[in-house]
């Protein structure tokens, strides 16, 4: 449950990565590919964090999450199809976001004194979190955009979370 919880309601850089996600492609394979994808880096990362095998400064991996965001928002402006390039990137996006659940998970991953199992129930309850966010996704785009102007609107959208993203950037500076 912490694991939902982190992404949904109080992950906003969390979900706006998955809505960024969406906002190119709405094929639902693809999503969960990229959802778990991520998932999968950013629990390789959280597991070696909580162990200390690797650890960054909290101030440089909210800014790299920040700019993570920005770049699959503006790919999206410029991107018409998912690509492996894409797909390396989310990967290695996830990798940084990993570090960042770290920070604000890992004490209670550690201390539950069944690491394994609490870093398995985290990553699948985010994991259910980031497919709520795609599921949203697609009923709001689906039922409140007409087809033929889904693109102007999925790039829209797009622009307006890269701006959002930027400034989380700089305000993390």
């Amino acid at each position: 449950i912490e694991g939902y919880r982190h992404v949904i309601p109080y992950g906003w850089d969390h979900i706006l990565f998955i809505a960024a996600l969406c906002l190119l492609s709405f094929e639902w394979r693809a999503l969960v590919e990229q959802s778990l994808l991520f998932t999968l880096a950013h629990s390789l990362t959280l597991a070696l964090a909580i162990q200390g095998v690797v650890r960054l400064p909290a101030s440089i991996v909210e800014a790299i999450i920040a700019l993570s965001i920005a770049w699959m928002a503006i790919e999206n402006l410029f991107v018409t199809r998912v690509k492996p390039m894409r797909l390396a990137l989310i990967g290695g996006f996830g990798l940084i976001h990993g570090l960042g659940f770290a920070y604000v998970l890992g004490n209670r991953i550690s201390e539950s004194g069944r690491f394994y199992q609490a870093l398995l129930f985290t990553n699948l309850g985010v994991e259910l979190a980031q497919l709520t966010v795609i599921i949203c996704m697609f009923l709001v785009f689906y039922t409140c955009v007409p087809s033929t102007r889904m693109p102007l609107v999925q790039k829209c959208v797009s622009a307006c979370i890269a701006v959002v993203a930027i400034i989380l950037f700089t305000t993390r500076l």
